[in-house]
């Protein structure tokens, strides 16, 4: 496998709040809509660089479709809605500009961290969306693997948010190339304020940066 990370500070940060208070998201007492329908998600529009930067030949695991996995538990980033099985948060209103970009339909696979490598070794999934930066630091360490960006955690430490896709697949470039032009155009932005993120915005996405340290 290949590891890639990209630069999204708010959820280091409210991995630590987790971490001290339980749940940043409970702590705020923020109200927001669960709903699967999700009426205010963004929509974007096909972005012809990102689309040409993808590898000829490259093969979706299904036809015209990106297909993401997303471990819904740590909202408002990712959490299942009111129907108990829609994935919804900033994460898959991210995924869903990321598909658009590419000019594809985007589709959500909820994991459990400890499934993601199968889910990308046997092709059930194009990427995984991860907020667990130690594995996405240890993935940085192999032979197989390398990340996009890092990411400030703020306190106790820098922190890395992975996106991770099977080694050789070619997609950390037009990955990169999305999220920064998003970041450009304000849909990032928008999307960060939807889910009252707005102070945890990042300039820009970079691949291949430091990782973590080991402890």
């Amino acid at each position: 496998m290949r590891s890639h990370a990209f630069p999204v500070t708010h959820v280091a940060r409210l991995l630590a709040a987790a971490l001290i208070a339980g749940s940043a998201f409970a702590a705020q007492a923020v109200s927001f809509d669960l709903s699967p329908e999700q009426p205010a998600r963004q929509r974007g529009a096909v972005n012809p660089a990102v689309e040409q930067a993808l590898p000829a030949g490259f093969r979706f695991a299904e036809a015209n479709t990106l297909t993401i996995g997303i471990a819904p538990n740590l909202p408002p980033l990712s959490t299942y809605a009111t129907d108990a099985r829609t994935v919804v948060g900033f994460d898959p209103d991210l995924a869903q500009l990321i598909a658009d970009s590419l000019g594809r339909k985007l589709k959500i696979v909820p994991l459990a961290w400890a499934d993601w490598p199968l889910a990308l070794q046997s092709g059930k999934v194009d990427t995984i969306f991860s907020v667990n930066s130690m594995l996405a630091y240890q993935a940085s360490l192999r032979g197989d693997a390398k990340l996009i960006g890092t990411v400030s955690g703020g306190w106790p430490r820098t922190a890395d948010i992975a996106i991770t896709t099977r080694k050789g697949s070619g997609l950390a470039e037009p990955l990169t190339l999305a999220i920064n032009a998003l970041i450009a155009n304000g849909s990032y932005r928008k999307a960060l304020d939807h889910w009252r993120l707005d102070a945890e915005a990042i300039d820009r996405s970079q691949t291949n940066p430091p990782g973590l340290p080991r402890t």
